[in-house]
């Protein structure tokens, strides 16, 4: 299913700390044009992509391409994980060189899901301007509720600081590729069988 994330004009994308505790609503499999980006922070995360589980622990990267339909099935009741998404506007004035070339992918080229368990070094930048940018965010409780982008038609994701969230967007959209490239890539996964799997859609579907 394709999602709307419903980016009011001049957002280049949008972030916010999806907090279990917060009980953030489960969403349909879906997938939307934006590139997703996700930081675990504590606990654990579980998405469905492809037919398979996947799970994900503290300091892991992951990502989820426009074209790569997915769901967040599970998630421990202390799980903290941020959620990024960025426009293909920004994604395509962003990274005019090789190295990023990779970001401009509307699929990923494997099976699963693009993930890397970052350096504690790397972690602790990264989350730290993630923290940064929630700085002029709208309430987390509310966020938590909106999932970010409006669960509600009426919501839509507002920012004190509209050009320091862009220009932090920017930023960070780089400095997470380049530690994708140093990071430890995990590959585990639970493939799932076609019963179940065919029962999660069916389930999500009906919700």
């Amino acid at each position: 299913m394709l999602e709307d994330l419903k980016l009011c004009k001049g957002y280049d994308g949008f972030l916010y700390l999806a907090e279990s505790i917060r009980n953030p609503p489960k969403l349909k499999s879906h997938h939307h044009v934006e590139l997703e980006l996700n930081l675990v922070v504590q606990g654990t995360i579980t998405y469905i992509v492809g037919g398979r589980r996947y799970t994900f622990y503290p300091r892991t990267l992951l990502w989820l391409f426009p074209e790569q339909e997915h769901q967040l099935v599970d998630r421990s009741d202390d799980a903290q994980n941020y959620v990024v998404v960025f426009k293909p506007s920004l994604i395509a004035r962003s990274c005019r060189t090789s190295p990023y070339a990779g970001l401009k992918h509307t699929q990923y080229e494997h099976d699963g899901i693009l993930n890397a368990l970052l350096k504690p070094d790397s972690f602790d930048l990264i989350r730290k301007i993630m923290d940064s940018l929630m700085q002029g965010a709208l309430d987390p409780d509310l966020l938590n509720r909106e999932a970010g982008f409006g669960v509600r038609p009426e919501f839509s994701f507002e920012h004190g600081d509209l050009d320091g969230l862009n220009a932090g967007l920017h930023h960070l959209l780089l400095l997470c590729w380049r530690c994708q490239q140093t990071g430890k890539v995990l590959g585990d996964a639970v493939t799932l069988h076609p019963a179940v799997d065919r029962a999660v859609k069916l389930l999500s579907a009906g919700d």
